[in-house]
C-alpha cells in the first residue's frame, strides 16, 4: 500500500487551526497604538504649555509690584453717589480730582465717548484734556453742539497723574448711562498712587500704566 494513501486528514483540526499571522498586520497595529500614545503625548505637552502660559500672561497683567496706595482710598476722586446730589447735574455728570499730597499734580484725561467739560461749565474740553490738581470737570454725553451720544458697550473715563514729567498715578473710571440726557452713574475700576521713595520718583512707565489700566477694563 502506498505510504501516501494511508494518511488521512483530520478536518476538525484543520478548522480548529489557528489562521496564519500576518506580519504587516501586526506592525501595522503596533503602529497604530504607539502614534496614538505619541498623538495624546502632544496634546498633553500643548495643553500644559498653554495652562502655563496664560497664567504668566495674567501673573504679568496683575501684579505690581511698586508700592502705591489707592486713589479711591485717599478721596483723590469723587463723585455722586447714584441718586445723590449732582447725579442728574447740568452740565453733565461731576468729577472732583483733588490729591492731598504734598506734590504738585496734574491730571491728563481722555474719555472713549461723550466728552468733558471743565468746571465752569462752558469751556469745552472734548474727549482729551490736561487740567490742574483741584479741579471738578464734568462728563457730558454729548458732543459739542450736537445732540447725537455715540453708542458703546462700556465707557471709561481714564487719568493718569503726573508730576512733572513723572508718572506718579492713574485712575480708569467706568460710566453707565441710566437715562438719556439724564442719569449717570460711575464706579472706579482701578487707581494707584505711587508716591516718591527716599524723596525719589518712582520709575513708572506709561508701557506700566497701560497694562494696569487694561487689566482692570478685563476683570471690570
Amino acid at each position: 500500500m502506498d505510504h501516501q494513501d494511508t494518511f488521512v486528514k483530520n478536518p476538525s483540526v484543520e478548522k480548529d487551526a489557528p489562521a496564519p499571522v500576518n506580519p504587516e498586520d501586526s506592525n501595522a497595529r503596533s503602529c497604530s497604538r504607539f502614534d496614538k500614545r505619541k498623538t495624546l503625548k502632544y496634546v498633553l505637552i500643548v495643553t500644559a504649555v498653554f495652562v502655563v502660559l496664560i497664567g504668566l500672561f495674567f501673573a504679568w497683567l496683575c501684579i505690581d509690584f511698586h508700592p502705591h496706595k489707592s486713589l479711591e482710598d485717599l478721596g483723590a476722586i469723587t463723585f455722586p453717589e447714584e441718586g445723590g446730589d449732582g447725579y442728574n447735574s447740568v452740565p453733565g455728570y461731576p468729577f472732583m480730582l483733588s490729591l492731598d499730597e504734598d506734590i504738585p499734580v496734574r491730571w491728563a484725561i481722555n474719555v472713549n465717548s461723550g466728552s468733558l467739560i471743565g468746571q465752569n461749565k462752558t469751556e469745552y474740553l472734548g474727549r482729551e484734556c490736561t487740567v490742574s490738581d483741584n479741579q471738578r470737570i464734568y462728563w457730558s454725553q454729548f458732543e459739542y453742539r450736537s445732540d447725537a451720544i455715540e453708542e458703546k458697550n462700556h465707557i471709561y473715563i481714564e487719568a493718569i497723574l503726573y508730576a512733572e514729567s513723572h508718572i506718579v498715578g492713574y485712575c480708569v473710571i467706568e460710566l453707565h448711562v441710566i437715562t438719556y440726557g439724564g442719569n449717570s452713574r460711575a464706579e472706579i475700576l482701578d487707581s494707584a498712587y505711587y508716591p516718591p521713595q527716599d524723596g525719589e520718583y518712582q520709575n513708572i512707565t506709561m508701557e506700566h500704566v497701560r497694562k494696569q489700566i487694561l487689566k482692570a477694563k478685563i476683570l471690570g
